[in-house]
């Protein structure tokens, strides 16, 4: 391993089957062994695999790895590839790779919980408002250590709470940040606060909190209100609301009230036929089935 270090990087690819032979061993030559196949990996733009390899040292050596700079690496590994996926716009994958990427330890050590903030916003947009919820948690978590309570991060948590189904804990979360020197933004707690309201059943204050977030320019406002006045059958009122709204789910209430109302064909262009919500696009596929029913041969 020492003349591996010594030759360089440039001369490792020809070591490969040596190093993942080493790997079995149980003892510190296979630590050293993934270290290497981790940096080879990195040389060669493979960040899963240096991942991998940095991951399987700290669980098989974990005081070996701790005492090493493996954790500062993994940390900059995942924070590399993850804001690449995000880049990319690649949401599945980025849940993915952080989930193999990410260890629980590592929320010790970082010092900027966005990460973690941004893989929870995703999950929730997969469909998976739990797991998001407990990450969130994790990066709320983070900032307690840090000393400091962040609006954002907590506007993000209400919203979470509310889309697991409590709202009790999500207006709590919102009299917390009532003593906070700045509430801040406030549109996304007025969003959150009409979300977990409308949860509630309180549909009035639901409907003044929507109206406040509104009057400050908030599109997610607009929908949030949309939904509620299409789940109460106010099809025309809820169709412009939506009109600016772009997630599947947005476009399928609105197709389906513009069903309502005879706008077949705007109804056709918005429906989603694509997207990560199979439950979703199953029912954007009935409606889009009726309108074809309805033109005819």
């Amino acid at each position: 391993m020492a003349e591996m270090l010594e030759d360089g990087p440039s001369e490792w690819a020809s070591r490969i089957p040596l190093l993942l032979e080493a790997t079995d061993r149980d003892d510190p030559a296979a630590a050293e062994a993934h270290y290497l196949l981790a940096q080879l990996a990195e040389t060669y733009g493979d960040p899963e695999l240096a991942a991998e390899h940095l991951n399987l040292l700290w669980d098989r050596f974990p005081d070996q790895a701790r005492r090493s700079d493996v954790p500062e690496r993994l940390v900059d590994v995942c924070r590399q590839r993850l804001e690449m996926l995000d880049r990319e716009g690649r949401t599945a994958d980025h849940v993915a790779f952080f989930t193999a990427c990410w260890r629980p330890e590592l929320d010790l050590l970082s010092a900027d919980p966005e990460l973690l903030q941004r893989t929870a916003t995703l999950l929730a947009e997969l469909g998976l408002p739990a797991e998001g919820l407990a990450l969130q948690l994790r990066a709320i978590a983070v900032h307690t250590r840090l000393g400091h309570d962040d609006p954002a991060a907590l506007a993000a948590l209400t919203r979470l709470y509310v889309q697991t189904g409590r709202s009790t804990e999500a207006l709590q979360t919102l009299d917390y940040t009532e003593a906070l020197p700045q509430r801040l933004p406030v549109v996304e707690f007025l969003v959150a606060e009409a979300e977990a309201r409308h949860a509630l059943g309180d549909t009035a204050g639901a409907l003044r909190a929507w109206s406040l977030a509104e009057a400050e320019g908030a599109p997610a406002a607009r929908r949030a209100q949309g939904m509620i006045q299409a789940e109460q059958g106010r099809c025309r009122e809820a169709a412009l609301l939506l009109q600016d709204a772009g997630d599947d789910e947005a476009r399928l209430t609105r197709g389906r009230c513009l069903l309502a109302l005879g706008r077949d064909q705007e109804a056709r262009e918005i429906l989603p036929t694509e997207g990560p919500d199979p439950f979703v696009l199953q029912d954007a596929s009935w409606l889009l089935g009726v309108i074809a029913a309805r033109s005819g041969p």
